[in-house]
């Protein structure tokens, strides 16, 4: 009796970035979501939402052309902490079921059913990948899964869940030895960073996964070298790649008993000092850095005090954290003498390193920086420690306001006269909507109001308009091999009217014919 061949589970979660978004705005907004890479100069759109597209909203378009199309759109940029933050949730919904996974942090898991069997004695497969996808759904996020005998046959399986002929609407597991009859008419588009490939191939008529597998192995190793081999292997459903388990994330606890009830800050601290230089020197030891400790403070008779003590950066120098806590303490007043106190690092990552100068003046300590905003906001408050932004004005000294940054003290909202004034399509909140040109076509002839050569209002069909602030005129011509080539001389008109107060047209006058023409109102 031969072994069955190790089973793999994928877990897919479709535009994972674009989930978590909508996931942390509550739902798609009424204009649809599209979404910019922040590292990306160019505000090119990565995800869209179905409400988005509809409006023709497209990946690979600028953020500006986006709103031009869809001016309800609203434009966010990807939050790698939020994504990060949301991935492990998922991991740790994964953890409770299988645990022996792999994780891409794109929103794809990799799980063994190996050593599950008996627990799934009933249900089997199909039931392990039901739990996967329940536990994925708990999270608010949608998920394909899929089963097969190598990590690429699983994935094509979760991606294209119930769009497969043949394969109905459920969960598709391939069958060993099935993996190369599955793939063969899938499209070549899912094999993995292989744009180039994929391009070549669509040159030369190919479009399925087995017919690429078909071509001759010496060619695609000459035109694409190995990794046009180990492509043509995973079109056939060979995949020699093994899982690279997750291992658990760990935990930097410390805690510290105390003999009798501590009621001054200057004890508590004494008392912190140690058991801050042992939670520092384990994440020193394993080259990782904390940009926050969350703390507990256990007291006589009263649910505990907690808090957190945020850093301006990662790190792991008990000197810092030392000087940080004693901030926080000395401003807190204890509801009753502490029991006992513990503290946990937290928005742990790699630990930075500092160039040491061996000539010339001494650099600043690592952490002086944290240190000094940290008593400086101790000092003024929340109301005046903070970052300056910039602000729309035509006076310098009201370019930049000062607003509270990352740190213990949330963001205030802006007024919506702020949110107005400062529209950017890309990081304007929901509900803020740009200026839009509402163009009349064909051109509606009004009758013009004018005084001593002034324009000062305009009827038209079904109103009047009064001008308050005319601008230009602005000179505009084309089509000049025309036998009537255009000649127009251009205003933008101000005033109120049956539009209501406030309301701003542009209307033309054509020389030719003293005519004047209502084009657009500015709304």
């Amino acid at each position: 009796m031969t072994d069955r061949p190790p089973r793999i589970a994928c877990l897919y979660v479709p535009d994972f970035r674009l989930q978590v978004s909508l996931t942390r705005l509550g739902g798609e907004p009424e204009g649809g979501l599209a979404l910019v890479d922040p590292d990306d100069g160019r505000r090119l759109i990565v995800a869209a939402s179905p409400a988005a597209r509809i409006d023709g909203v497209k990946r690979g378009m600028t953020s500006v052309t986006a709103c031009a199309l869809a001016p309800e759109l609203t434009v966010r940029e990807i939050d790698p902490a939020a994504l990060s933050e949301v991935h492990l949730e998922l991991e740790d919904a994964v953890r409770s079921l299988c645990p022996h996974f792999e994780t891409t942090g794109e929103g794809v898991i990799y799980a063994a059913f190996h050593g599950l069997e008996r627990h799934y004695a009933e249900e089997g497969e199909g039931g392990f990948l039901d739990d996967l996808r329940l536990a994925t759904e708990r999270l608010g996020l949608p998920a394909r899964v899929g089963m097969a005998s190598t990590r690429f046959c699983a994935r094509a399986a979760a991606v294209l869940e119930g769009r497969v002929p043949g394969r109905g609407v459920a969960a598709i597991c391939v069958e060993p030895g099935e993996e190369r009859e599955f793939l063969a008419p899938l499209p070549i588009e899912l094999l993995p960073n292989a744009a180039d490939v994929v391009e070549a191939m669509y040159k030369l008529g190919v479009r399925t996964l087995g017919r690429f597998a078909g071509l001759p192995s010496p060619g695609i190793a000459r035109r694409f070298r190995e990794r046009g081999v180990a492509l043509q292997r995973l079109a056939g459903g060979e995949d020699r790649g093994t899982l690279i388990p997750v291992d658990e994330p760990r935990a930097y606890t410390v805690r510290v008993l105390s003999d009798y009830p501590i009621e001054r800050s200057e004890a508590l601290l004494f008392l912190l000092k140690r058991p801050v230089e042992r939670l520092t020197a384990e994440l020193d030891a394993t080259g990782c850095a904390c940009r926050a400790v969350e703390w507990s403070l256990e007291v006589e008779g009263l649910e505990p005090q907690r808090g957190v003590t945020r850093s301006a950066g990662p790190s792991a120098s008990a000197r810092l954290w030392n000087d940080l806590l004693k901030v926080t303490f000395e401003r807190m007043a204890l509801k009753a003498g502490v029991l006992a106190v513990q503290l946990e690092a937290s928005e742990i990552g790699e630990r930075p390193t500092d160039q040491v100068r061996l000539t010339g003046p001494r650099a600043a300590p690592p952490g002086a920086l944290a240190t000094t905003l940290a008593h400086l906001a101790a000092e003024v408050g929340p109301e005046g420690f903070g970052v300056l932004r910039p602000s729309p004005s035509v006076l310098p000294e009201l370019r930049f306001r000062a607003e509270p940054g990352d740190g213990p003290f949330p963001a205030s909202p802006l007024s919506k006269r702020d949110r107005i004034e400062s529209w950017v399509p890309d990081r304007a909140p929901i509900g803020a909507l740009p200026t839009g040109l509402r163009c009349v076509i064909p051109p509606v002839l009004v009758e013009p109001d004018l005084r001593s050569g002034r324009l000062v209002g305009f009827r038209f069909d079904g109103g009047f308009m009064r001008a308050d602030r005319v601008l230009g005129p602005w000179d505009v011509s084309g089509e000049w091999w025309e036998p009537n080539p255009i000649r127009r001389r251009c205003f933008q008109v101000e005033g109120a009217g049956s539009e209501g107060e406030g309301s701003v047209a542009h209307v033309f006058l054509q020389p030719d014919t003293g005519s004047w023409f209502l084009t657009a109102w500015l709304d």
